[in-house]
């Protein structure tokens, strides 16, 4: 009985260790090409929006409209120099005074799909406290913070979500190929300076 039980231990530790290969939206996998990703998205019911992708000042990104867990969303993809896609980024809009509500069901979501996170992140700087009925307030002065964040060591993918200071709920999926690509970004638009 206690080899079954100690056998039943292992086995579960070593499940619950298993890591995630990567951190992905949509299925897509990091490195697709362009047109596949528009395609993918578009059978998934997601609507290229060209006005918001001429708005994004981000070369070589594409924006998409649709619902995602059921609250309305945008929905930008990022690819490199050689059209692969390395970042989603998505961002939700839930009703007024469901931001948090809409962010811990959506953290309970993929906490589910991909394991407990690396690091889960909710703080408040005063007056402001947890309960007193004024989180939605201190979110938008900068004053409470919610951010939750995963990363696999197997392909350098990264997945985070926070609320923002205009109360959406941010997701951003990053590929092995986000850093360098960031960089890139971050120069380009240091040169108009």
């Amino acid at each position: 009985m206690k080899y079954v039980l100690v056998t039943l231990l292992l086995l579960t530790t070593f499940i619950s260790c298993e890591e995630i290969e990567s951190y992905t939206f949509a299925s897509l996998s990091w490195g697709s090409a362009k047109e596949e990703v528009k395609k993918c998205l578009n059978e998934k019911g997601y609507t290229l929006d060209q006005e918001l992708s001429d708005i994004i000042q981000i070369d070589n990104s594409i924006c998409f409209d649709g619902k995602v867990v059921g609250e309305e969303a945008h929905i930008l993809v990022i690819f490199n120099s050689n059209n692969k896609l390395v970042k989603c980024f998505v961002v939700l809009y839930p009703g007024n005074n469901e931001e948090i509500e809409t962010y811990e069901s959506v953290r309970d979501i993929l906490t589910s799909k991909y394991g407990n996170p690396k690091n889960k992140f909710k703080s408040f700087e005063y007056p402001y406290e947890e309960g007193d009925g004024y989180e939605e307030q201190a979110i938008e002065l900068g004053k409470a913070h919610y951010i939750t964040i995963w990363s696999t060591a197997k392909d350098n993918s990264m997945l985070g979500i926070e609320i923002s200071k205009d109360l959406n709920i941010q997701i951003s999926y990053e590929g092995s190929g986000w850093e360098t690509e960031s960089e890139k970004i971050k120069t380009k638009q240091a040169e108009d300076l």
